[in-house]
């Protein structure tokens, strides 16, 4: 997968319904600290959950040191920020994993027409931008119903 392809996804806990996608031009740590400080902002008297895999960038010094700023001197039942990783290389868990899926195999159905990787990245684009998703396991974590 393309990084500029990445998106990252959170759930605001105090609502359940508020869910934010947000394209990055490369996943990093630092895209994903400029991320949760976007979060932060966007909710400002909430509570928040990400719910995410296990990407190195998601996992590094940096963002967890930053998250024990944010969350500094609180209980746990009250931080700021919670993080809850998916089981490593779970596509039954892993929402995101059926996007994932449904854009590659629009790009193996029409790649041979695309007559460069751009015409390829369009492709890939379309499927994950502008669609709508429906896939069972969304509603398993409540922010989709």
């Amino acid at each position: 997968m393309s990084e500029s392809a990445k998106l990252t996804m959170a759930q605001s806990t105090s609502t359940l319904s508020s869910v934010w996608f947000r394209r990055l031009k490369q996943a990093t740590r630092l895209g994903t600290i400029t991320f949760l400080k976007y979060l932060l902002d966007q909710c400002l008297k909430s509570r928040i959950a990400l719910i995410w895999d296990g990407a190195t960038y998601h996992r590094s010094q940096e963002v967890r040191k930053y998250l024990e700023t944010v969350n500094q001197g609180l209980d746990e039942a009250e931080w700021k920020i919670t993080c809850i990783r998916f089981a490593p290389n779970d596509p039954k868990q892993n929402p995101i994993e059926d996007i994932w899926l449904q854009a590659k195999r629009l790009v193996r159905e029409y790649y041979h027409l695309c007559k460069s990787f751009g015409g390829v990245k369009f492709l890939f684009e379309f499927a994950t931008h502008r669609q709508t998703f429906n896939f069972p396991k969304l509603f398993t974590y409540g922010c989709f119903s």
